[in-house]
């Protein structure tokens, strides 16, 4: 019988900390119960909850049993039809693979510019490790994917990058994006965006691509509404902690 939650390997490891994440996105009081239980016998520090937004009952029993609100999650994603998706346009940076010698400026950039997570919404949480969480991300990508990373390069040194891969059939997902904050509002976030999507089809044969930003990123929803992505659901990041 499948349990009520999932534990997480990754984070556990990560943050040394036991860290579990419940299973579906709606909650009963049998099944809080059920999954506090769980939470008890498996010495669960952590646990996470990724809740429907228009059910109030789910939303009720999360907040009276001890779950707090750290983050709304938005996903988009947008279908790849032949020449819509070309070449980067020319701009004032670069866009191009990423090499070896760019990964300290990628993985200080990523340590610092996805400070809207929910992790860094976490009193629980250190900014420290909330901020090395995307450096660990990042360094993933570049072992895993390495050919899904893209850079803008501004001046000849990376000012900002996207990191992107294939999934099972026919997906491709941007899992990153970053810019530096004097680098926004050129084109280079489009720029990056287009490139991605042009490979994964060009490369991956992927057909569509999907990604997921937070509510309050509204820099990061207007890049992907600029460049054709459209919001295929909202979901709500609760998280608790045991003593």
């Amino acid at each position: 019988m499948e349990t009520p939650c999932e534990y997480l390997e990754w984070d556990s490891r990560f943050f040394g900390k036991r860290i579990a994440r419940v299973r579906g996105d709606r909650l009963e009081e049998a099944s809080v119960e059920s999954v506090l239980r769980w939470c008890r016998e498996n010495r669960i520090e952590g646990l996470y909850f990724l809740a429907v937004p228009d059910d109030r009952r789910t939303l009720e029993l999360a907040e009276a049993h001890g779950f707090h609100l750290t983050d709304i999650r938005v996903s988009l994603e947008k279908h790849l039809h032949g020449p819509e998706v070309g070449p980067a346009p020319d701009l004032s940076g670069r866009i191009r693979p990423v090499s070896d010698p760019d990964r300290p400026a990628l993985l200080a950039l990523a340590q610092e510019a996805f400070r809207l997570g929910r992790f860094h919404y976490d009193s629980r949480i250190s900014k420290e490790s909330a901020d090395a969480l995307y450096r660990a991300w990042l360094e993933r990508c570049l072992e895993e994917a390495p050919q899904g990373v893209w850079v803008a390069e501004v001046g000849g040194k990376p000012a900002g990058f996207v990191a992107s891969r294939r999934e099972e059939g026919d997906w491709g997902r941007i899992e990153l994006l970053a810019l530096e904050l004097r680098h926004r509002g050129r084109g280079l976030g489009g720029a990056l965006l287009t490139t991605a999507c042009r490979e994964l089809q060009r490369e991956n044969r992927a057909a569509k691509v999907r990604t997921v930003t937070q509510a309050r990123n509204v820099a990061a929803l207007r890049a992907f509404h600029k460049n054709a992505f459209i919001v295929e659901g909202v979901r709500l990041w609760y998280h608790r902690w045991f003593p």
